[in-house]
């Protein structure tokens, strides 16, 4: 019985997101009519989660646990299965209550606050797969599960960064953290690999069981990748600036993402891990020193701050620092209850910034006076830190730099390889007929000279299919095939477009792992 509900909590604001979406894509739920019944469909979605989470919770308490449960086999080959599974006990179902509650209060406090936005259901689309995420991440019972989590969360960040994608600034912003937290999604996917080759599954369960009988090396590298998605989703250094830049988003999504959720998913992986990563004292070191610097610099950057939800971000920073340390020196349920409290707190306080600072005149807070007179920390904390120069330079640019050396990598060599010059500039067959319809004569009409043997099949191949389509497609065909073709060309560069437009993305996204869930299983 537990695992038919607990498939309906993973699974049910996914497809309510999903419904939203299509809804969005047929037409039929726009503008203000539109907003009554996605709210309404979106708080009974959350409603149903949070109760049955509720009663999860109280028969766990009143009965046991019910432990590990296995949702779906997506493979199976030997010794290697790999699952979607669960874990319901005390840590995971406190927190996934919880956070679901929190994530309902806001989707009511949005009903208002985005009342007349122009992206309402699409905003709220994007809570329900957020919902589906968090449940996820919190409930999973393996490493695998929890990435499908980590990145549905990460790619609705990314999109409610770039909610007003028809402005320039939020779509370079949402960008700037996309590629910053693939690096801590990079050691996540490290993890697992080597989960599977050296202890077989990601199962939470055994992980602290199997991980010890591995040498303190293998059992490092293991933890290292889950320790660097760690700190890149907490926003800790080295990876801090990302989070400023996430603000862009609505009020209610910072609220959510950034102060009472995503920010603590880190927190929340660290201490499932907790068990493993005790007896390494290198990865306790990394901890320390990262939550203490990130504390040092969440302090002194929010002292200079001048608007309320930057000041919040820092602040919420400091506290995530704190966790971090927490965990180093063996304090687990000191930092559990810190990351609930402080969820609970900060999701208030973002809430209500934009009512505070109406109802608030009194100018900013004032620097305190031994921070004024040291003009090289100042400088510091309002440069803060030069973290968003650091990591422009080494992420960022870096990554600009790859993809713009792989497009000239493709231009020089591999279209080298394949008989393709560097420019294409002949006409396509199609309007060399055209041309030559009306009477013109065909001008560039030439087919590329290929190197190397390689390149000289492909030459043959292409003169080969020239002649097929010019002797036999176009003139055999007569205008029918014509006017067909141009008319599917019409009608595919207009589904290019929209499928290039960023509210499609993630109907994409979505129904490719759909597909996979259905016929993997």
């Amino acid at each position: 019985m537990f695992d038919r509900l607990f498939e309906i909590v993973l699974f049910l604001p996914l497809f309510t997101g999903i419904l939203i979406g299509l809804s969005i894509w047929f037409g039929f739920n726009r503008g203000e009519s539109g907003e009554k019944p996605t709210g309404t469909i979106t708080l009974i979605n959350a409603a149903v989660v949070l109760l049955i989470l509720a009663w999860a919770a109280l028969k766990g308490f009143k009965d046991q646990w019910p432990g590990y449960i296995e949702i779906y086999r997506w493979f199976e080959s030997g010794d290697l299965n790999i699952t979607l599974a669960i874990l319901i006990d005390l840590f995971s179902i406190t927190t996934a209550a919880l956070f679901c509650l929190l994530l309902f209060l806001t989707m009511r406090f949005s009903t208002l606050y985005m009342h007349r936005e122009a992206g309402f259901q699409r905003f709220f689309m994007l809570l329900n797969l957020f919902l589906s995420a968090v449940l996820f991440i919190t409930l999973s019972g393996n490493a695998l599960t929890a990435f499908v989590g980590w990145e549905l969360a990460g790619l609705c960040s990314y999109l409610l960064i770039a909610y007003a994608y028809d402005r320039p600034i939020p779509g370079r912003q949402a960008t700037r953290v996309f590629i910053t937290n693939r690096i801590g999604d990079a050691g996540f996917i490290l993890s697992l690999i080597l989960s599977y080759l050296w202890l077989g599954d990601t199962d939470w369960a055994g992980f602290t069981e199997k991980a010890v009988t591995l040498s303190p090396v293998k059992s490092s590298m293991i933890l290292s990748g889950f320790v660097l998605a760690a700190i890149v989703k907490s926003a800790q250094i080295p990876f801090t600036s990302w989070i400023t830049r996430a603000l862009e988003g609505p009020t209610p999504s910072s609220a959510i993402f950034y102060g009472a959720l995503l920010i603590h998913a880190g927190v929340f992986l660290l201490l499932r891990l907790h068990g493993a990563a005790e007896p390494l004292v290198g990865i306790q070191m990394v901890l320390l020193m990262t939550g203490s610097l990130t504390l040092l610099y969440g302090w002194l950057g929010g002292m200079v701050q001048t608007d309320i939800k930057t000041a919040l971000i820092f602040s919420t920073i400091a506290h995530v620092a704190v966790m971090f340390i927490s965990i180093s020196m063996g304090w687990y349920l000191f930092a559990f209850i810190h990351m609930l409290a402080h969820a609970v707190w900060r999701s208030y306080q973002m809430l209500s910034a934009p009512s505070f600072n109406h109802l608030v005149s009194r100018p900013s807070r004032i620097v305190p006076p031994w921070l004024r007179n040291r003009k090289l920390i100042l400088t510091a904390a309002l440069q803060r830190f030069w973290l968003d120069n650091i990591s422009d330079w080494l992420v960022v640019r870096p990554v600009e730099s790859l993809s713009l050396e792989l497009k000239q990598f493709d231009e020089r060599v591999i279209n080298k390889i394949v008989g393709l010059p560097a420019q294409i500039n002949a006409i396509t067959s199609l309007s060399d007929y055209e041309e030559r319809k009306r009477g013109h004569a065909p001008s560039g009409a030439i087919l590329p000279q290929g190197r190397g043997i390689l390149g000289a099949a492909m030459e043959r191949l292409a003169i080969i299919l020239h002649w097929f389509e010019d002797q036999l497609v176009l003139k055999g065909s007569g205008e029918g095939l014509v006017n067909v073709l141009l008319k599917t060309g019409r009608y595919l560069h207009r589904i290019d477009g929209l499928l290039s437009q960023p509210r499609y993305l993630w109907l994409i996204i979505v129904v490719t792992l759909i597909v996979v869930i259905q016929y993997s299983n």
